[in-house]
């Protein structure tokens, strides 16, 4: 078996379901045990909105025409896209595939702080008034499909290789499911790791509620582009507040309240 197919054997199917779960298990085990925080408000009214909004985005993406990897796969059989027309081996191709994954995740997520009409869908994740690891799974539906849609286009016109994806995708799980967590860290050791990747303390500010905060910090596993493009947040110590202030903080607990916002000005 080639190495590009032993990935793809770990990471996909029931292998890949049964690692994704275990990892989420390993992450809230920590949360227990070594919280770095108090929560801040009651848990059961955030975990109703939470994990209904997740398990709605998680029936979507079940649908086999959404499957991102299945689309990489028929564009490499195809040979479209940019790096499958370039005199570079797999490793490379693989390589420059996560890279250009992360900065276009990092570029649509920029994009959703900026454009009001992807904000409208994006501050539902925003609107959690505390932070654990069950706000990664607050997304809107539609967010979820806009973020496919944006992804496919990328992958056909760059050739993403299909185990670029799949590495990126395992790699953002870890980011952002470490980067959602209560999870205490060494200060020393988080700023140190926080130079190249997204750790607990880099994200929080992003969930914080003042906006030039929140409006910082993109990056889904690595930092570099938020070094690089001038997007890091500079203060140090912990978050003042989650959520999005006291206009959104009625219906935060609210599914149907959470269904309904993008299409509710304020």
């Amino acid at each position: 078996m080639a190495w590009t197919e032993w990935l793809q054997w770990l990471f996909t199917g029931t292998n890949g379901f049964i690692l994704y779960w275990s990892l989420l298990f390993v992450f809230a085990a920590l949360e227990l045990i070594r919280p770095s925080a108090p929560r801040g408000i009651a848990l059961a009214p955030r975990l109703k909105v939470n994990f209904g909004l997740g398990i709605i985005t998680a029936a979507l993406g079940s649908l086999p025409f959404l499957s991102e990897i299945v689309l990489a796969s028929t564009v490499a059989d195809h040979g479209w896209g940019l790096l499958n027309r370039l005199p570079i081996n797999t490793g490379w191709q693989i390589a420059v595939s996560f890279l250009a994954y992360d900065l276009f995740g990092y570029g649509v997520h920029r994009l959703e702080h900026r454009w009001q009409p992807l904000w409208r869908l994006h501050r539902i994740h925003h609107s959690d008034n505390d932070m654990d690891l069950t706000t990664l799974f607050r997304t809107h539906p539609l967010s979820a499909l806009l973020g496919v849609a944006f992804h496919m286009v990328l992958i056909v016109s760059l050739g993403i290789h299909p185990v670029g994806i799949i590495l990126h995708e395992f790699a953002k799980l870890v980011a952002m499911g470490l980067g959602h967590a209560k999870v205490a860290a060494s200060p020393r050791l988080s700023s140190l790791c926080s130079l190249l990747v997204v750790t607990p303390a880099f994200h929080a500010f992003h969930h914080s509620a003042c906006q030039p905060e929140t409006d910082s910090n993109y990056g889904e596993v690595l930092t570099i582009w938020d070094h690089l493009l001038g997007t890091t947040s500079r203060r140090k110590g912990d978050v003042d507040r989650f959520g999005l202030g006291d206009a959104y903080d009625s219906d935060a607990a609210s599914l149907a309240g959470q269904l309904k916002l993008p299409f509710i000005s304020r």
